[in-house]
């Protein structure tokens, strides 16, 4: 009892105040700067999800890890299954509060017709009197993606707009700028052949044209978006209606119900989640024992290690200089598109086009930039971690071999190298990542291991990123399309070719 009482105290009390302190300063940033300020403009799915995930990693990294560390596990999966537990349970309230508060906070505004709602302040929820959807201006666009394990689904997502006009004399208008939105969604199974999926995508275009020309479109109150995914996707179909767009489009979703209503339970669930996580974690604590001093002795070395290395593998100094850099260089316009609203595990293909991706045409009409400047782009979260951990081990190997500035032309050769073969082989398909270039550098190290030049590097933390490197990249190459093999393939016989010249200096410099 005395034991558990210790660990009530070392482990429950922090998280107790972790999960309050993070739900209340999260949610108050959220509703101060999001809302009532709008200076974050974001897709509501990082607001509502992916921050309160990140700020209950950082801290179970930060408050919890050293505390967790001091309770004994048999294996080490334990340890990794009571952070896993910890960080779920923060994160879980905190996310319930902010989908609470983006629908509980938005504010309805009565409107006599459409035209109003540019001379009246902005909010989030609209009732409408008087207005006519002009169904013969429809525009629509399509989108297909791949979901699940290994793309196991194939998604159908079709956004349909009509203007919203005022009477059905305005039909004789050329242009405007509000729209009627709705969106048909279908999943079947990418393991079908390319003609049942051909079949399935034109009944599903079918059963949705139909079930938008004779729906009534019947609704309570309107819904304004913007800042996400589907925001963009809206504006695209519109960009297909024969109307002219007048303004900044104003995209409504229709909703049916009371708007008192909106919310359901999610209030109460803010304060069940809390108790049902709390009582999960107290529950997870009675299956570890903590540690004896002189396991707490050893453990306390090893961190004061890990902290040293951390130092010296993020911090750029003589030796390991352009490394960092690069990582960091890539990470900041991983950030930049992340904030311009291009995405996060997935980025919007034509932003990424138009913040430098590589293609032949835009070459070909005077944009060479693009063939350094795609080196920096990568196509989502994913991309962008396996080779930043690809660099990060042969940078660490090979930067001091070669010398910072000859490291950093080499690298670039690279990628030049397989823009250059990614440009001659792939006519249209948009390329990004520095993939290709850290490729080369790999290419570059096999030489003198080949010739016995070097010895091979102790440990297998090199290999182990080169081959989970090369298999997100080559999976990213054949699924998303921001990564080409021959750009993969250019840069590794650039990198080849530099090692094959280079192989005398660094046997000197081993």
């Amino acid at each position: 009892m005395k034991n558990l009482f210790i660990k009530l105290r070392l482990l429950f009390i922090p998280f107790v105040i972790c999960t309050l302190g993070l739900l209340i300063t999260y949610t108050l940033f959220h509703w101060c700067f999001a809302i009532q300020l709008n200076w974050i403009r974001l897709d509501p799915v990082y607001i509502e999800l992916l921050f309160p995930a990140v700020g209950a990693s950082l801290l179970v990294y930060l408050v919890m890890r050293p505390r967790i560390i001091k309770l004994y596990f048999k294996k080490e999966n334990g340890i990794h299954f009571l952070y896993f537990v910890t960080g779920l349970s923060i994160a879980i309230p905190l996310i319930i509060a902010q989908m609470y508060l983006s629908i509980a906070t938005g504010k309805i505004t009565e409107l006599k017709d459409i035209t109003e709602i540019d001379s009246l302040p902005t909010t989030k929820y609209y009732r409408l009197k008087n207005y006519y959807l002009y169904n013969d201006a429809v525009g629509s666009y399509v989108e297909i993606s791949k979901s699940g394990k290994f793309n196991r689904e194939l998604n159908f997502n079709l956004y349909c707009v009509q203007p919203i006009l005022v009477r059905v004399k305005d039909t004789a208008q050329n242009a405007t700028h509000y729209w009627f939105c709705v969106e048909y969604y279908k999943q079947i199974s990418n393991r079908k052949t390319d003609e049942e999926k051909k079949k399935l995508f034109s009944a599903f275009m079918s059963s949705s044209k139909n079930e938008f020309d004779n729906s009534s479109f019947n609704f309570s109150y309107l819904e304004r978006i913007s800042y996400s995914s589907d925001a963009k996707n809206y504006g695209r179909a519109a960009s297909r209606s024969f109307l002219n767009r007048d303004g900044e489009d104003i995209l409504l979703i229709p909703h049916e119900g009371k708007f008192e209503d909106r919310t359901g339970a999610r209030f109460g669930w803010i304060f069940k989640s809390m108790g049902i996580v709390s009582l999960v974690f107290i529950l997870s604590l009675l299956f570890f024992r903590l540690k004896t001093p002189s396991e707490l002795n050893s453990d306390t070395k090893r961190e004061e290690r890990l902290k040293r290395i951390n130092k010296d593998f993020f911090i750029p100094k003589d030796g390991y200089y352009i490394t960092p850099l690069l990582l960091y260089a890539n990470l900041v316009m991983f950030l930049l598109l992340f904030l311009y609203g291009a995405g996060f595990f997935k980025l919007d293909n034509h932003l990424l086009h138009d913040f430098g991706g590589l293609s032949r045409w835009a070459v070909k009409r005077g944009d060479v930039w693009r063939i350094l400047s795609s080196l920096f782009l990568h196509g989502g979260f994913i991309h962008l971690l396996a080779t930043m951990l690809g660099l990060f081990y042969i940078g660490l190997y090979l930067e001091p071999l070669l010398g910072r500035w000859r490291f950093l032309i080499i690298y670039l050769l690279c990628g030049i190298g397989s823009s250059i073969m990614s440009i001659l082989l792939h006519e249209s398909t948009l390329n990004v990542g520095a993939s290709g270039a850290v490729f080369g550098l790999y290419g570059l190290l096999f030489v003198p291991l080949l010739l016995k030049f070097l010895e091979k590097p102790k440990g297998n933390l090199l290999w182990i990123a080169f081959v989970i490197f090369t298999l997100v990249s080559i999976f990213l190459g054949f699924s998303n399309g921001v990564v080409t093999i021959a750009s993969l393939v250019g840069g590794l016989v650039t990198g080849f070719s530099i090692g094959a010249l280079l192989c005398d200096r660094i046997e000197a410099k081993k």
